[in-house]
């Protein structure tokens, strides 16, 4: 079973235009053994676009419009204790809707 203890230090980076690219970086605490998870980006913004890394490994792309709403991270790429999530949007329609997103993931057992 998988406990997560918290996900801390996600800070919102304020874009001052649409067109400026933002880093916003997160702790993942992971108390078990790690296993195979999804991160969701439901609620990242609809027209938002960028990238997300965990651990310094690239998940992937993600698009507010689809169609892929969530990222595979194999159980390797986590560790027991903190892990480092990171989401580099490129394009953010809606730089207000920013400041009040989440990240969630989406655990299997």
């Amino acid at each position: 079973m998988v406990s997560i203890k918290s996900l801390t230090n996600w800070k919102n980076s304020p874009a001052p235009s649409i067109s400026t690219p933002t880093l916003t970086k997160a702790t993942l605490t992971i108390t078990a053994e790690p296993t195979d998870t999804f991160i969701t980006t439901v609620g990242w913004g609809d027209g938002n676009r960028g990238v997300v890394f965990v651990n310094g490994f690239n998940l992937g792309r993600f698009s507010g419009i689809g169609p892929c709403k969530t990222l595979y991270i194999p159980a390797p790429l986590l560790n027991q204790g903190d892990n480092t999530v990171s989401r580099f949007v490129i394009i953010s329609i809606n730089v207000t809707q920013l400041s009040n997103r989440v990240i969630k993931f989406v655990f299997f057992f």
